[in-house]
């Protein structure tokens, strides 16, 4: 007899894959996050999926979480849907998305990261306003470099990055929040 907290849910919406009710919990939770895989890895994962294999093993050969693969899938497959049932005029809302690497989502169902994008667009919201200034925010939230604060939000490339990076640790984003005045949970994943 399974544990009733190890059962697993149904099959994940035509993708396949089973999974356990952390794992559906988890995956709800992913997909309410403001981001997307980045779209070489998307259609790599889109090529395997079309040869029959399951997320679990798209998963270990491209070295990304299964529930990745499965909510990218499941992202996809109803993209594809609603672009049937639109005209091609309307915009697509995952375009405006921003595109994680398949590292930075790995990093991101570990728990410890979150995109960047929610945090730098109040940070750049916050500090047009007088009185608030770049410098003081971060000093209030521990960051004491200016060109790293920018990395960390995704405004400039880490030395040697092809593109600035779409994440950052939970901890440095509260702490961010913070500054502002803001609640930490206004942030999506916090």
């Amino acid at each position: 007899m399974t544990p009733s907290n190890t059962r697993p849910a149904p099959a994940a919406d035509g993708v396949g894959e089973r999974l356990t009710a952390r794992e559906q919990m988890q995956l709800e939770l992913l997909d309410e996050l403001p981001a997307r895989l980045e779209p070489e890895a998307l259609a790599a994962i889109l090529r395997l999926h079309e040869h029959g294999r399951t997320p679990s093993t798209i998963g270990r050969l491209m070295r990304l979480h299964h529930l990745v693969v499965i909510l990218e899938l499941r992202r996809e497959l109803q993209r594809r849907v609603q672009q049937n049932a639109m005209s091609e005029t309307d915009p697509d809302e995952d375009a405006k998305l921003p595109r994680l690497t398949s590292r930075e989502w790995n990093k991101v169902v570990e728990g410890g990261h979150i995109p960047n994008q929610p945090i730098r667009e109040m940070f750049q919201t916050a500090i047009r306003r007088p009185g608030l200034s770049e410098r003081s925010v971060l000093e209030q939230a521990n960051v004491r470099d200016v060109t790293h604060a920018k990395r960390l939000l995704g405004l400039e490339a880490y030395q040697g990055a092809k593109r600035p990076g779409e994440i950052i640790d939970c901890k440095t984003a509260a702490r961010i929040a913070d500054a502002l005045g803001r609640d930490p949970a206004e942030v999506p994943g916090l």
